[in-house]
């Protein structure tokens, strides 16, 4: 997945706590979604790795394409 939204948070577990930066870090950059979660939110959330395999963290699927 390419980031193509700006300033989306990038989550590091689903009790909210922010990881460092956001979606704007990655912007325009390949990111493997490694896993899936329908969220009782009603949101749909990515696992996001960089390319050599380090966890980004959980980010909205709609700050992606």
């Amino acid at each position: 997945r390419k980031r193509n939204k700006k300033n989306y948070t990038m989550w590091g577990n689903f009790t909210w706590t922010k990881k460092t930066g956001n979606s704007t870090n990655y912007l325009n950059q390949k990111i493997l979604a490694k896993g899936l979660y329908h969220h009782a939110n009603g949101a749909t959330y990515y696992s996001l790795y960089d390319t050599k395999g380090n966890w980004l963290g959980y980010i909205n699927a709609d700050a992606t394409k």
